[in-house]
């Protein structure tokens, strides 16, 4: 599962990000670990490889909030 989490959200759920043991830590009692770089899927760590058509979608969505 993807997941995106803000600061506000960190600071509502008292989280805290451990980069020694690379997790991140809810409520000091729920560890999620981070995916190691290898583990990251292509279309995340490269988003110039999206389509143009996904693209264009994405623009014309984002256009709506201005």
């Amino acid at each position: 599962m993807d997941l995106l989490i803000g600061l506000d959200m960190l600071k509502r759920h008292q989280c805290c990000i451990d980069l020694k043991r690379n997790v991140l830590i809810i409520d000091g009692r729920i560890e999620a670990p981070f995916l190691p770089e290898s583990e990251i899927p292509l279309s995340l760590s490269n988003p110039s490889i999206l389509d143009n058509e996904d693209t264009d979608e994405r623009v014309s969505s984002a256009s709506l909030f201005y």
